[in-house]
This record gives C-alpha cells, sequence and structure tokens, in this order.
C-alpha cells in the first residue's frame, strides 16, 4: 500500500558533482562556445533549454544563441542595476 511521506531526501543526489560546470559557465560577463560531442551530448535544442532553465532559476540573465550546426554560444549578461535616482524638472 502506498504511504505518505512528509519530507524525504534524495539519498541517490547527495555529494554528487553537477553533470556541467554551470558555476563557470555563468560567471559573470563572460562569453562561452560549447561543442556538442565535447560540453554536452544531448541535442543542441535541449542544451539550449537547459542553459536557459538553469540561468533562471540561479537569477541570471543569459543569452545562448546557435554557432553552426553543434554550437552553442553563452553570452553572461552584468547584472541590472536599479536607476535610483529621480529626475527632477526644474520650475
Amino acid at each position: 500500500m502506498a504511504e505518505q511521506l512528509f519530507e524525504y531526501v534524495n539519498q541517490n543526489r547527495l555529494g554528487t558533482k553537477p553533470k556541467y560546470p554551470w558555476d563557470e559557465w555563468f560567471a559573470e560577463e563572460t562569453i562561452w562556445k560549447l561543442t556538442k560531442g565535447e560540453d554536452f551530448d544531448c541535442s543542441v535544442r535541449s542544451m539550449h533549454v537547459q542553459i536557459r532553465r538553469k540561468a533562471g532559476e540561479e537569477g541570471i540573465s543569459v543569452s545562448v544563441h546557435k554557432h553552426g550546426e553543434d554550437q552553442l554560444v553563452i553570452v553572461n549578461n552584468p547584472p541590472k542595476t536599479k536607476n535610483t535616482t529621480k529626475s527632477r524638472k526644474s520650475k
């Protein structure tokens, strides 16, 4: 019979390294060219989706561009700063 759990820690994922070096690829203001077969093994489209999803989870702004048939380029955009100065109209 099924049993309801109120807490669960996936023991299979503890202490494992991420498949991809996200911290390196998402370093601020860097550009990376990734090549299928060297940097990733899935389809270029699938990798594009994974990069966008992971960047979103991390709150990082990236642009991903297809480069040729088997390459992607990740452009890490600098964090946007809020403009807190308000312009004042002179009377």
